[in-house]
């Protein structure tokens, strides 16, 4: 398991620092945005000659790892702060945020 996520690679002078495909110039936002859109591994594969079926499933464990959370109610109340609910939304700077205490849901 560990082995599929050493694809994936964080390089500042590589797509503005955002984590890649083994260096390349092929960004896990675009490998999830193309299965977003129906194309299959197989199709992205024959697209993208460079990629092999493993950084594919490299991109799909990295996004799940993202989105693992300890807690939902955390994640909740994170949610209902920033004005997530109800269609509002909040700009809020990073100074803002830590001022009102919602860093220690995020840094747990």
């Amino acid at each position: 398991m560990q082995n599929l996520l050493d694809r994936i690679t964080l390089e500042p002078e590589i797509c503005h620092g955002k984590p890649t495909i083994r260096g390349l110039r092929y960004p896990v936002e675009l490998i999830l945005q193309l299965l977003d859109s129906g194309m299959s591994i197989e199709e992205i594969l024959e697209d993208y000659e460079d990629l092999e079926r493993e950084d594919i499933l490299a991109s799909l464990m990295y996004a799940s790892k993202l989105t693992e959370v300890k807690s939902i109610y955390k994640l909740d109340e994170i949610m209902q702060f920033a004005g997530i609910f109800n269609g509002e939304t909040q700009n809020m700077s990073i100074k803002e945020i830590k001022a009102n205490k919602v860093k220690r849901y995020l840094y747990k």
